[in-house]
């Protein structure tokens, strides 16, 4: 496994879509899809998704390129509640509002209330 999900949670929109905003660990590594390498550490990232429920099976469909991710905090170890990654969750609820505002701005979208 390339990444593991720390948090996830979803933000209701006023279009039916959510913004799905993610903490993760990524190994790192090459990019084939833009080229160049990622980082190894912890990544913010806020993305517009539909989810949907048809014969008992959940699907979740965004479109390439839609979201933003934000680098957190480096680490080379990936240890599931260490110190690194209580850095990266607070890092990332910091940053969090930022992230849901430009993806908001940019696929002109709107928080529901």
């Amino acid at each position: 496994m390339n990444y593991r999900t720390i948090i996830t949670k979803y933000l209701k929109t006023t279009t039916g879509q959510e913004l799905k905003v993610e903490v993760y660990y990524s190994k790192g590594g090459a990019n084939y899809l833009a080229g160049g390498t990622i980082q190894r550490g912890y990544w913010l990232s806020v993305q517009p998704v539909s989810r949907s429920v048809s014969n008992g099976l959940r699907s979740e469909s965004f479109t390439l390129g839609s979201g933003v991710k934000y680098f957190l905090k480096e680490t080379r170890a990936d240890r599931r509640g260490g110190k690194t990654e209580r850095e990266a969750v607070k890092l990332a609820a910091d940053r969090e509002r930022l992230l849901i505002k430009e993806v908001c701005l940019r696929e002109k979208l709107e928080l529901a209330a």
